[in-house]
């Protein structure tokens, strides 16, 4: 068709997609819009595990400070009066191999806690520093109270029950801290929470050491 001078030329409709096309292509949109908001979901609740605050506190050491406060008040007290014990009657414990091993393991496992507990209040220090540290006092305890006991096996009078019922706590009580240290190095095995066991553990057999022990100097000094 011809224009006339001055016409304007009519407008070209836009480009339509057929209704079809459309609706396929609604369709991926709403089930790419499902699997991110599913995606979202999933990543949220892992960033919720993830923080848990008991979980937190298992590998935070600044988590720990009121904790080993009040252990090394317990632990300090406890070695200064079997100090204060065995120097009043020193004789006695030197001149009694039995006394002198139990003084000797006694000192050790409140030394060992004391120690323990003492690393927890140390600012600003990693975990894996602090894991550290705690396998090293651990292992410190392992190796000299089995000397002692492997020592006394080899005495006339042997090793009583109640003195292998007592290695076996001290033990386990230092197992339980390296396996918390080495968990603290690894982010895994609960963290601090086996250190507090190791350390509670320790303090309790050691209570029942202080008590054989002061026993066994009340019978050597009647006689």
């Amino acid at each position: 068709m011809a224009l006339h001078p001055g016409c304007v030329p009519p407008a070209v409709p836009p480009n339509t997609t057929r209704p079809g096309t459309a609706l396929r292509n609604g369709g991926s949109r709403s089930r790419l819009g499902q699997r991110s908001v599913a995606f979202r979901r999933i990543e949220s609740q892992g960033t919720a595990i993830r923080h848990i605050p008991a979980m937190d506190a298992a590998y935070d050491p600044a988590a720990w400070h009121d904790f080993g406060v009040a252990l090394v008040g317990a632990s300090a007290a406890l070695l200064g009066l079997v100090i204060v014990v065995v120097s009043l009657h020193l004789k006695a414990v030197v001149n009694d191999s039995v006394l002198r091993r139990r003084a000797e393991i006694l000192l050790s496992l409140f030394a060992t806690t004391l120690a323990a507990s003492a690393a927890l209040l140390i600012p600003g220090q990693s975990r894996q520093a602090l894991g550290i540290e705690l396998m090293c006092f651990a292992l410190i305890y392992v190796g000299f109270s089995t000397f002692v006991t492997i020592r006394a096996t080899q005495s006339d009078r042997g090793v009583s029950r109640d003195r292998v019922a007592r290695f076996v706590l001290g033990e386990a009580s230092a197992g339980l801290i390296f396996v918390g240290g080495l968990g603290l190095v690894i982010h895994a095995l609960g963290g601090a929470y086996p250190v507090a066991g190791g350390i509670v553990l320790g303090l309790l057999s050691a209570m029942l050491a202080v008590w054989i022990l002061f026993v066994g100097l009340g019978l050597e000094l009647g006689d």
